[in-house]
């Protein structure tokens, strides 16, 4: 649901988010996952699901899907879905040009989730300083600050923001969004020094993976809260039937509960709908700093 929402916005396009999610591990990007079942079928679950939640507005079904579905584009059986077959996926295009690897690398306070770039910087080469701040990467007069659920606007010029990575050692790919008027080069040229390419993708709240991931790890919570499914039901759910990188539980546990809340309630704040409420469950861990499990997974 929230990588059609992310394109529907104009996030990017299609084949950017797939390669996005499959740079983070996932084995199919939902796009061509959503080709493969059937856009009909992908619709008809949807609305069953929305309509069975009384208008749930997480579950509410993508334009996206709908407009092909009328128009006879119900994926891999039909020849035409998001992409056309048999040469589907596209080839990624719109990768960021090769710039000169930053010297100098300022690390303003804890970097959280994303502080092995850190020692990743060190190994390629780059002189870190560690001084205290506000959790971002210093590049000249540059910010380079992980996606917390807020546009790049919301911080201010020479702001870039950079999206979550469920294992940075593994993406190859790496997407970033930028306040208005601000050059990403600099903080592209830090990421590909690190063997990463880089896409700039529209300054939208969450970017993709974080709001993908968060709200994976979101709807974990509320199956448990519920007593829907147990902690070890829902992690092995994920992995064995649906070949997940990793259980959302775990990711939250990695992440850490306080992370997940935020980046939800800023993405709550800034489009003004229920569809972002954290679960409580989520948010009483994150108030408690309690784990799911008894060390991070």
């Amino acid at each position: 649901a929230e990588p059609l929402k992310f394109v529907e916005e104009g996030g990017c396009d299609i084949a950017t988010a797939d390669a996005l999610l499959r740079a983070n591990g996932f084995k199919m990007g939902p796009f061509e996952l959503i080709d493969l079942v059937g856009l009909d079928v992908n619709l008809s679950v949807s609305r069953s699901l929305w309509e069975a939640y009384y208008a749930e507005p997480r579950y509410r079904p993508s334009l996206l899907v709908e407009e092909r579905v009328a128009a006879g584009r119900l994926g891999r059986k039909t020849s035409r879905g998001f992409y056309e077959y048999p040469s589907s996926p596209q080839p990624l295009s719109g990768t960021l040009p090769k710039a000169e690897a930053p010297r100098d690398v300022v690390a303003k306070g804890e970097l959280g989730p994303a502080k092995v770039l850190l020692e990743m910087a060190t190994t390629a080469g780059m002189h870190v300083v560690y001084d205290p701040g506000d959790g971002y990467v210093g590049l000249g007069a540059l910010h380079l600050s992980q996606s917390d659920g807020r546009m790049a606007a919301e911080h201010g010029k020479d702001c870039v923001l950079f999206d979550l990575s469920l294992d940075w050692a593994r993406t190859n790919l790496v997407a970033l969004a930028a306040s208005s008027g601000t050059d990403v080069a600099q903080a592209a040229a830090f990421f590909q020094a690190l063997g990463k390419e880089v896409v700039q993708v529209a300054d939208l709240p969450g970017m993709l993976s974080a709001r993908t991931i968060c709200m994976l790890i979101n709807e974990a919570c509320d199956t448990l809260l519920r007593k829907i499914a147990t902690r070890d039901d829902v992690d092995t759910a994920m992995q064995k039937g649906l070949n997940f990188p990793g259980g959302p539980l775990q990711w939250a546990d990695r992440f850490g509960a306080e992370y997940c809340v935020r980046v939800l309630d800023n993405m709550a704040r800034a489009y003004g709908e229920d569809r972002y409420r954290a679960s409580v469950l989520l948010r009483r861990m994150a108030l408690t700093g309690e784990k799911f499990y008894a060390s991070a997974q």
